[in-house]
């Protein structure tokens, strides 16, 4: 057993001689208590964990409980519980260090001991949800891409005294090498929030990113904003209900290259209401496409990243008429949706949904050109949807994302696939074909959700899509391989051929991947989060 030696001295006032020091010294036994180290422990972000440390007693040492005082503090900081066991659900990711006190109440003796605490994220990859509850209020949730495992509400479960904030309009993800941020776009407080992709946590306000830290004069309300994907020095551009855009070149969230540069009076789609976007996430030092609505016209940005300019000059050999996007559209034709589907470096499909008349037209077509030379734009299709594929107001477009090469992009370059909605139906067109076909009606569904269709979005290699629907419900979809057929063909090229019954039990096994039901709210926007730039720009999910 250890012992402690104190010393116990009188210490006497030596008035008129010397006094014999009779003072003597004696021993107090030391519990035997040993706290014992471990190895790093890894817990889920989010999800409680329980820490028991580990007590090695001597003999004839009192173990119960209530014999000592217990403490747990957080990175030397606030005391996060006073039980001997330690159940604590950590909100912020990365490593914590833990210090574990025990005091005995009858001697007052002190242990401690430290660990090293491993907080790991799961929301790396997966689908984020944006939707406003009843009240107004701003919710997120996320879904797992492999798992599917759902987080709903997954702000308010990690930092749910400070509230998001309210009326939602958009969500954007920020990829950058190693990590990832989310831009949250919404009219009540911070209006453009940043939050950290690996844990939600509040991390910036892009109005600090303006002159000044503040937005422009007369600027109040963004209503969208787009990142170029990969280093940390992104370039932006952000929209704002007055029509105005603004973009810089950034050193990351900070440092002294701001918002500046404010390119056109009036940039918006046609009747603009949050969703569609409005443009695409384009290829790193590859062109962004715009729409300027006091022009009625498309465009090419560059963004630079020092050298920002949108193309004047375009080459465009033919359009069906009124619809010649370079000059102008007509009066009577109204954009509905517009992406650029296929990156490249200078080149891609940029595929629209337009308006005239109550009659709805796919249009694509292949854009090329330089960093500073002419945009040619060739091989312009334009096709109008008949009244028995549905297309009308009200239904949600989406064009998959396809490659020019590499095996990750599930769909190919050159011929768009888009999806999009009728209600509760998901319709799909070919733009081989010209032609649409039924991919799922959900109304069919023994769980129906409730409520049409309001947002579509797709994972990075595009073998899999969020369905999010008025109610709440999200439904994801596997779009990618048949792995029933024996060709390991496309979903959709089944579909076309009459190879599945999209009515059956088998299709709804094949098809439906998960089912997240009564999410917080309606959803006003659902993407996908990429995790890091790799992931957006090699079409994969790795960690």
């Amino acid at each position: 057993m250890k012992r402690i030696n104190i010393l116990v001295a009188a210490a006497l006032l030596t008035l008129t001689g010397c006094i014999k020091d009779n003072s003597t010294s004696m021993t107090v036994p030391l519990k035997d208590i040993q706290l014992l180290a471990d190895d790093s422990r890894v817990v889920n972000l989010g999800e409680e964990a329980e820490i028991i440390p580990a007590i090695e007693w001597g003999e004839g040492v009192d173990q119960s409980e209530s014999a000592y005082d217990y403490e747990w503090r957080l990175n030397a900081g606030e005391v996060i519980s006073t039980s001997k066991v330690l159940k604590y659900t950590f909100t912020t990711s990365g490593s914590k260090m833990l210090n574990f006190k025990m005091t005995d109440k009858a001697t007052g003796l002190t242990y401690n001991q430290d660990y090293s605490v491993a907080v790991s994220s799961p929301f790396f990859l997966g689908w984020l949800i944006l939707s406003e509850a009843s009240d107004g209020t701003s919710h997120l949730s996320f879904i797992h891409n492999t798992t599917h495992a759902v987080y709903p509400d997954i702000y308010a479960s990690l930092h749910g005294s400070d509230p998001l904030g309210s009326g939602p309009l958009a969500l954007a993800d920020d990829a950058k090498s190693a990590t990832d941020y989310i831009t949250v776009i919404q009219k009540g407080g911070t209006k453009a929030l940043v939050l950290d992709g690996s844990d939600f946590s509040k991390f910036n306000d892009l109005s600090l990113m303006f002159q000044n830290g503040k937005f422009p004069a007369g600027e109040s309300q963004p209503v969208d904003v787009i990142y170029q994907p990969g280093s940390q020095g992104s370039v932006e551009i952000i929209l704002f209900d007055s029509g105005n855009a603004y973009d810089r070149s950034a050193a990351g969230y900070s440092g002294s290259a701001n918002y500046e540069t404010l390119f056109f009076d009036k940039y918006v789609p046609a009747n603009y209401t949050g969703t569609p976007k409005w443009t695409n996430r384009s290829w790193a030092y590859g062109h962004f496409i715009l729409y300027d609505a006091a022009s009625r016209r498309l465009f090419a940005y560059y963004p630079g990243p020092t050298n920002q300019h949108p193309y004047n000059s375009y080459k465009l050999a033919s359009a069906p008429e009124g619809f010649n996007y370079t000059t102008g559209l007509a009066s009577d034709v109204n954009l509905v949706y517009l992406e650029k589907v296929s990156q490249n470096l200078y080149n891609g499909h940029v595929s629209c949904v337009f308006e005239r008349g109550g009659k709805y037209y796919f249009n694509d077509a292949l854009w090329t050109g330089g960093q500073r030379s002419i945009m040619t734009i060739s091989a312009m299709v334009n096709y109008e949807f008949g009244a028995e594929e549905g297309a009308g107001a009200g239904s949600v477009f989406h064009v998959m994302r396809g490659a020019a090469s590499g095996a990750n992009a599930v769909y190919a370059y050159g011929q768009p696939v888009m999806f999009y909605s009728v209600g509760q139906k998901l319709y799909f067109l070919e733009n081989a074909v010209k032609k649409s076909f039924l991919y799922k009606d959900f109304s069919t569904l023994a769980d129906a959700p409730k409520g049409n269709i309001v947002s579509i979005a797709q994972n990075s290699p595009g073998s899999q899509l969020a369905v999010a629907f008025e109610g709440g419900d999200v439904i994801i979809l596997n779009v990618g391989k048949n792995t029933s057929s024996s060709t390991n063909s496309l979903i959709v090229t089944d579909i076309r051929q009459g190879n599945i019954d999209v009515a059956s039990e088998d299709f709804n096994k094949l098809a439906i991947l998960a089912h997240a039901k009564g999410l917080p709210g309606k959803p006003v926007d659902v993407i996908f989060k990429y995790g890091k730039y790799a992931n957006w720009n090699g079409y994969t999910m790795n960690y």
